[in-house]
């Protein structure tokens, strides 16, 4: 009797569309592991939170700027945390990703890249207000040309961060529709030097990616031109600086001969 009704069911199964259901049974008490995950995602968001807030408060000056600039510096030398690690290693299915400092940061994720992103935009918030301000005037005068130079340098910086290549980065750029803040601050400044100092409005939101890879190769090339430039001239004044040796230092004179035999 039971094997005739197990059989029409299976009868009916195979004949009819049918609908699954699971059900995923748990125990009361988390486990020891949704315990530590869960006081660790705790603890990180509390502690970004007053790293943003370290970073407001210090993005409205140039030593606010610089101080932001060190604790990136200390963010690209400091140990990648558990989420961004996992996040990293799923991106290339499976394996050890390397050191964050070279991870892509159009992908990454986790708590440094959060750090990293925090004071990047807000350097880059900074460069992208004066910019704004010096467009609405007629033009810009010497000290203003220098800080300009000085945005480019930061802004190439920022840029290499990104540990992308100009062809990736244009076409996140032209998929996503809108610019990153890098790229944008980096191009801006690039445009504006190369315009004879002439502030760029350029808007990079909805450019095509090969007009986009094309700005930026020679943003890079310029940037790349300027920190070798800069090298070369440190070694110079370094080499200045130096002093040669004295006559006295390099020979012996008579009497401390004599004193020596």
């Amino acid at each position: 009797m039971l094997t005739t009704i197990f059989n029409s069911l299976l009868l009916h199964l195979h004949t009819r569309s049918q609908l699954a259901a699971v059900w995923v049974t748990t125990s009361s008490s988390p486990s020891p592991y949704e315990v530590l995950n869960d006081s660790l995602r705790k603890y990180d968001a509390l502690r970004l939170k007053y790293i943003r807030a370290y970073i407001d408060c210090n993005k409205g000056t140039e030593q606010g700027r610089r101080d932001i600039e060190t604790l990136l510096s200390w963010t690209m030398t400091s140990n990648q945390d558990l989420a961004g690690f996992y996040i990293a290693s799923a991106l290339l299915r499976g394996g050890d990703p390397g050191k964050h400092a070279k991870q892509s940061r159009l992908t990454s994720d986790g708590f440094i890249a959060k750090v990293k992103h925090a004071c990047s935009s807000a350097m880059t918030e900074m460069i992208l207000r004066d910019l704004a301000v010096w467009k609405r005037k007629n033009g810009i005068d010497n000290d203003e040309k220098k800080k300009l130079m000085v945005y480019f340098k930061l802004a190439y910086r920022l840029h290499l961060n990104l540990n992308a290549s100009s062809k990736e980065v244009a076409e996140y750029v032209s998929k996503k529709n809108r610019s990153l803040a890098e790229v944008e601050a980096f191009c801006k400044c690039y445009l504006s030097i190369q315009s004879g100092y002439r502030i760029s409005s350029i808007n990079l939101s909805g450019m095509d990616s090969n007009a986009l890879y094309s700005i930026l190769e020679g943003a890079l090339a310029k940037g790349k031109q300027m920190m070798q430039e800069a090298k070369v001239k440190a070694s110079k004044k370094k080499d200045k600086t130096a002093l040669p040796p004295s006559r006295k230092e390099t020979q012996p004179s008579m009497a401390e001969i004599e004193k020596q035999s």
